[in-house]
């Protein structure tokens, strides 16, 4: 461990303060910026109360999906409340990475069905920045962690650019 002295303003007097080396300073996925707004979303849309008490980190764990556990759901003809939470979560921690890219507000429409036509828009301002079809409900999901920050962030930056492009 390495050190680095500093000068007390009101003394003469210096210590040393340890500086963390390398391996402590190293940031875990759950430190990303999207996971942090998804996190905020989720507790925001959670009026159910079903993840009051959970830690982020197994909230965040409970929204990766097996196809099998979701497609049980869509096949009773519903969409259930987890569902609904998951993709309206996601896309409104999109919406709101864009915001604090941009400055500028944004509007997010879901249109979610049991049968085969589901949307997801995000404009900002007057432009058109997401525009995410999937077949079924069962069709959206992540198998891990790393694809569903992956996802979010690819469409936030592609989102950003286009806001940037047309807006400012």
């Amino acid at each position: 461990m390495t050190s680095s002295a500093v000068l007390n303003p009101q003394s003469s007097v210096s210590f040393v303060r340890p500086i963390a080396p390398r391996e402590v300073l190293r940031t875990t996925i759950y430190d990303r910026p999207f996971l942090q707004e998804l996190a905020r979303q989720v507790r925001l849309r959670d009026t159910l109360g079903i993840y009051r008490g959970w830690s982020n980190e197994l909230m965040l764990q409970s929204l990766i999906t097996t196809s099998d556990r979701e497609y049980e759901a869509v096949s009773r003809g519903e969409v259930d409340a987890l569902s609904q939470l998951r993709i309206s979560a996601f896309y409104h921690a999109i919406a709101a990475t864009i915001e604090k890219e941009i400055g500028k507000m944004t509007e997010t429409f879901l249109n979610l069905h049991h049968c085969d036509s589901n949307s997801a828009l995000i404009f900002c301002g007057r432009v058109l920045v997401v525009l995410d079809l999937f077949k079924r409900i069962a069709d959206f999901g992540f198998d891990s962690l790393e694809r569903l920050v992956a996802e979010g962030e690819r469409l936030a930056i592609n989102a950003t650019h286009k806001a940037r492009r047309y807006l400012l």
